[in-house]
């Protein structure tokens, strides 16, 4: 009775208030005979006051028992609109750390569950108000400057020193002199391999990764579930490149002579290339297309007491086996150094030099489409297969670094400053990832930044996770699973 006295005051002048939101309504009482009975009175006084109140029950499960008219006006659905809406836009169930990725992002399940749960009448209402929703969660996220982190899960571990890190889809690979462990995000090994390198080096394509030793002859092709190819090259390696099925491609040091080779997942010779520091220069960097069958490559010369550079490109598609044959386009430039070239993903040729960066055309003989000018020089360089990033130091005194951010085609997409130091840099998903052994950064496309925290521990790797605000940071003690809030 002074339950209902309570209700039925706030309802009267001079308050008059709305309606009431009954907390866990259906666990009132201790029997469900007589939560009926109390409702039944409940919207009895409620309705005698004002007919037009709402009474608003939250509750999980079924409602149908209280929807007879005489009880609830509505429920606060959980199950049929916050369920699937939080499994949709995080991953993630709403009242635990739990984690299911084939329901994020899945509009499927998404209309599954609501229409499992609701009337179709409440599924479309549901439906505007849950696009609503992902459009406010979306602009959201797109602006909002992140200043805080909630772990979601820590995995206590300690690498030995000069352990490396790398995604190779949804594994972590960590690699050191002695082998390397392929584990998930919570830190369970799936699977390990054991070798000794004195310097070990990689290189990634799609879902594999090549492991070598530089200076050394041993290589180690993986992909997610385990070891593919193991073998020695027939010299010391320097440089490294790989093919989206495993083919490798490697600078061998042969005392005066270097040689280009490559090999299966087997350790098949498929081609060598002689190169001589007189005939061809000196090749800093490789690359070979996702199918293997063009390679760039980047030459350091001399010329009349002057550094220059080639950008060679070489096609082994066709039977043919001379070594001329297989070179079929070269572009020479004066008083620049190439020590990076790369295919993107779409297998456009990119090299990138101490003062700018040419994208070539694809086909048999590439020609220079772009020339980016840089007239600053370039400290970092990050890219996608979309974006080319260039940090510069900056001559402001109000930031040390610039940044600048381009497409293919040259055009200036993105500038942005910072006053801070870093020690990685990489470019994920649409954004730039920046750290050092105690902050973490992140700028959008945009120029806005996403992120910016001081971590309670030091960071040695710091890459994003698939998910909404989820990422990865692995410390000198553990591995952190963390979400942006």
């Amino acid at each position: 009775e002074e339950i209902l006295s309570i209700a039925e005051k706030w309802l009267s002048p001079p308050y008059s208030i709305d309606g009431w939101r009954l907390d866990v309504a259906a666990d009132l009482g201790h029997s469900e005979e007589f939560n009926h009975q109390f409702w039944q009175e409940f919207r009895r006084r409620v309705k005698a006051i004002n007919p037009d109140a709402l009474i608003i029950a939250e509750h999980y499960g079924d409602p149908t028992p209280w929807f007879n008219g005489k009880e609830w006006d509505s429920i606060m659905n959980y199950d049929a609109f916050m369920e699937p809406v939080t499994w949709f836009l995080t991953g993630m169930e709403k009242h635990s750390d739990s984690y299911r990725d084939d329901l994020y992002q899945n509009g499927s399940a998404f209309f599954g569950i609501m229409q499992d749960k609701m009337s179709r009448n409440l599924v479309l209402i549901a439906v505007a108000a849950a696009l609503l929703l992902v459009l406010v969660f979306w602009f959201y996220n797109r602006i909002h400057h992140f200043t805080q982190y909630r772990t979601v899960r820590t995995t206590q571990e300690e690498d030995i020193d000069g352990t490396q890190y790398a995604m190779l889809g949804k594994t972590l690979i960590k690699y050191s002199t002695d082998g390397l462990f392929a584990s998930d995000t919570a830190g369970n090994i799936r699977w390990s391999l054991a070798y000794s390198m004195q310097t070990p080096i990689s290189v990634q394509r799609g879902r594999r990764m090549a492991v070598a030793e530089q200076q050394g002859r041993q290589v180690v092709i993986i992909g997610e579930n385990g070891a593919v190819g193991q073998f020695e090259t027939r010299f010391p390696i320097r440089k490294l490149a790989l093919s989206s099925g495993g083919v490798t491609a490697a600078v061998e040091e042969d005392g005066d002579v270097t040689w280009i080779r490559m090999y299966s997942q087997a350790g098949e010779e498929l081609v060598a290339v002689k190169t001589t520091l007189e005939e061809s220069g000196y090749p800093l960097d490789i690359d070979i297309t996702s199918d293997a069958k063009r390679m760039m490559v980047s030459y350091l010369c001399e010329e009349n007491g002057e550094l220059s550079s080639r950008i060679c490109f070489y096609d082994f598609s066709s039977s043919q086996d001379s070594e001329e044959d297989h070179l079929t386009a070269e572009q020479s430039y004066s008083r620049i150094v190439f020590p990076d070239v790369y295919y993107t993903d779409n297998n456009t040729p990119v090299a990138v030099g101490d003062c700018g960066c040419a994208v070539f055309g694809r086909g048999r003989r590439p020609e220079e489409k772009v020339w980016i000018e840089e007239t600053r020089e370039i400290v970092s360089a990050v890219y996608d297969s979309d974006y080319i990033g260039f940090i510069f130091r900056s001559g402001e005194s109000d930031r040390k670094y610039d940044m600048e951010v381009r497409n293919y085609k040259g055009k200036t997409v993105m500038t942005a400053g910072f006053d801070f130091e870093y020690t990685g840099a990489r470019m994920e998903n649409g954004e730039i990832l920046l750290y050092d052994s105690r902050n973490l950064y992140i700028c959008r496309m945009s120029g806005k930044w996403k992120l910016s925290v001081t971590y309670d521990k030091p960071v040695v790797y710091f890459t994003a996770l698939s998910g909404i605000r989820r990422y990865l940071v692995v410390t000198d003690e553990c591995m952190d699973v963390i979400r942006l809030v």
